[in-house]
């Protein structure tokens, strides 16, 4: 029977226009493995319907002991309709995030691959439908904190539902601008009353400290170091939204980025996570401020001041994934906290410095160099020693990140202006050229990257052997035309520190050429940077450079 509904399956998706997938031994299995679960799904439908029950407190239980996405299929299967809460679908969600990883998708067949697509744009729709259907009614009411801590699958619609939407959409890399507008819509209702009861406790709170105060005949203004605390219910937070909540959602949506939210939506973001900083855990914190610095919102300054001071507090449970990216964040922000903060930062820095991979130092050293803070000696020699360790796993994008952070660093006191006052040592540069010289990694720089890595060996006062400069100077004059104006000062600057190779004339004319063409957006610095190189290199300018203003 099920081999007939089957058949008549595809005929009904071939009539439709539905491409069928070819036979595959593979996925055949996985469906024979797991035709038995959709058996029992369907007499439990039969079984809900015939006993008047609540199907989705069922439904949520069966979610969480699924051992396999196309169970959680079967169940949407059965299941799904508008009558299905948000809190199963935010469940199956959740439970996808366990049971999907990288082993499992080199181990997917094309067709289970296939498959497993057409799931994800189904359970995307039927999140949709649950949300429009639930959350626009749960809205305008306080979710019950009691009943949902006893039975999760009771509640329709909560915070704590979208946020691990938005959590696990973006641990399976799944993007929806339709889901995410619903998420954001959803949410700001909520968001809008638990920061209007924020700003009325905390007008509450200073009204009574004011009377107190004045009975008492001292001044007005609290103990430094005293923070008010959120009105919490349950210890979950405002309106449903507490610490893992604000965490999830915020880095969630800075991770998607497929729907950037309104201004009154973040600020109302920030009101309400402003007052709950010091309930966070470390894990949380980062996870605010870098869903902050990836939306492009900068947090007014007593927020970031806030998360710096809670953040101290739980310097040393940050791990390596939240101290580079909580340092990327503030630099991204444009924040410059004190330089206490940043030396008890980089104290956690030089104890966490083994578990630095690639991908953090790649972010690590930027946001240092962004905020004009250089560790003390003895750290900067760990951390090019742990770069080194790891070089041969950089991608050609974050090689030249570092090198760039490096190479632009104000000179020390006395040195000339042209050097940078972090020099990695030769050592350090020996094996940066080694692992950029393969061509698959230098051509996957752009012309900007390229003349990044040029101006930054003439900031070393380093240089290399000849056939790496013939190898770099060819690459960025294949892509002078696509160069912007910064990036083309930067080659020609470096190339005339360097003094060698000196550039061929027909190299001097394609630069010419890609200046002209760009000479409306040359900076202040970037021209004369551009001019002095060209007269260090007996390039006559073209007349349209010559008269920018």
């Amino acid at each position: 029977q099920q081999q007939q509904q089957q058949q008549q399956q595809e005929r009904d998706e071939a009539a439709a226009g539905v491409p069928v997938l070819p036979d595959d031994p593979r996925w055949q299995s996985v469906q024979r493995t797991h035709a038995a679960y959709l058996s029992y799904m369907q007499q439990l439908s039969a079984m809900v319907v015939s006993r008047q029950q609540q199907s989705h407190q069922i439904v949520y239980q069966q979610v969480g002991i699924c051992e396999h996405w196309l169970q959680l299929s079967h169940i949407l299967a059965v299941f799904g309709g508008p009558q299905l809460t948000t809190s199963v679908t935010a469940a199956m969600w959740k439970r996808l995030t366990g049971i999907i990883n990288r082993k499992v998708f080199t181990r997917m067949s094309h067709t289970e691959r296939c498959n497993y697509d057409i799931f994800i744009d189904q359970l995307i729709q039927q999140s949709i439908t649950s949300i429009q259907q639930h959350c626009s009614t749960s809205s305008t009411s306080t979710p019950d904190i009691s009943s949902t801590a006893s039975d999760p699958g009771s509640i329709s619609c909560a915070p704590s539902h979208l946020a691990a939407i938005a959590y696990s959409m973006a641990v399976l890399g799944v993007s929806s601008v339709e889901l995410t507008t619903a998420i954001l819509r959803a949410a700001a209702d909520s968001l809008q009353q638990a920061a209007a009861e924020v700003q009325a406790a905390v007008a509450g709170d200073a009204a009574t400290t004011s009377d107190a105060v004045q009975q008492a005949g001292a001044p007005s203004s609290p103990p430094a170091g005293v923070k008010q605390q959120a009105p919490t219910a349950a210890g979950v937070g405002v309106c449903g939204w507490g610490p893992s909540e604000l965490a999830s959602m915020m880095w969630g949506l800075g991770t998607i980025q497929s729907c950037r939210p309104d201004h009154q939506w973040l600020e109302d973001m920030a009101t309400v996570s402003g007052y709950l900083l010091s309930r966070c855990q470390s894990s949380q914190l980062w996870g605010v401020i870098w869903g902050f610095s990836r939306l492009g919102h900068s947090p007014p300054e007593p927020w970031l001041a806030s998360w710096t001071a809670a953040a101290q507090q739980q310097l040393d449970a940050f791990n390596a994934d939240a101290l580079s990216h909580s340092i990327w964040a503030l630099a991204d922000l444009q924040y410059t906290p004190d330089r206490l903060w940043l030396r008890a930062f980089c104290g956690m820095l030089a104890h966490r410095i083994r578990s630095l991979m690639a991908g953090h130092l790649a972010m690590v050293l930027p946001a240092l160099s962004s905020l004009g803070y250089k560790p003390r000696a003895e750290l900067c020699r760990t951390i090019i020693a742990q770069a080194r360790r790891n070089i041969h796993t950089f991608k050609p994008s974050q090689l030249c990140s570092v090198l760039l952070a490096l190479a632009s660093y104000p000179p020390d006191v006395g040195a000339p202006a042209s050097t940078s006052g972090w020099h990695p040592g030769r050592l350090f540069l020996f094996d940066f050229i080694s692992h950029s010289s393969p061509a698959p990694v230098m051509k996957a720089w752009s012309g900007d990257q390229a003349s990044q890595v040029l101006w930054a060996f003439s900031r070393f006062r380093y240089v290399p052997d000849k056939s790496y400069l013939r190898a770099l100077t060819a690459h960025i004059q294949a892509q002078l035309p696509a160069c912007s104006p910064d990036g083309l000062a930067m080659s020609l600057w470096g190339l005339a520190a360097l003094k060698q190779p000196l550039p061929s004339r027909a190299w001097g004319d394609a630069w010419c050429a890609a200046a002209e063409a760009v000479a409306d957006q040359f900076g202040p610095q970037s021209l004369a940077h551009g001019l002095s190189a060209m007269a260090a290199l007996n390039i006559r300018p073209t007349q349209s450079l010559m008269e920018v203003r």
